[in-house]
């Protein structure tokens, strides 16, 4: 569950969570990209998990919003 009682106070505990979990998964891409044994191969492969992982949960972030704002399911 969110904190805070009120839409606005869950929306911002949302964003919150949502930018942190992007910092760490693009902070993970980025170190797998420097790391030089990785090679080209491994920062595609990096780089497009970390793309399916943001398009996941974007959807998630967007559908949550639409529910906080009592929107029907889709």
């Amino acid at each position: 569950a969110l904190p805070g009682g009120v839409r606005p106070e869950k929306l911002a505990a949302l964003t919150a969570s949502m930018s942190r979990e992007l910092a760490a998964a693009g902070a993970a891409a980025g170190a797998v990209a420097a790391t030089p044994l990785v090679g080209t191969a491994g920062t595609l492969a990096a780089g497009v998990a970390e793309l399916a992982w943001f398009t996941a949960r974007a959807g998630d972030l967007v559908l949550t919003i639409a529910a906080l704002h009592g929107r029907p399911d889709p």
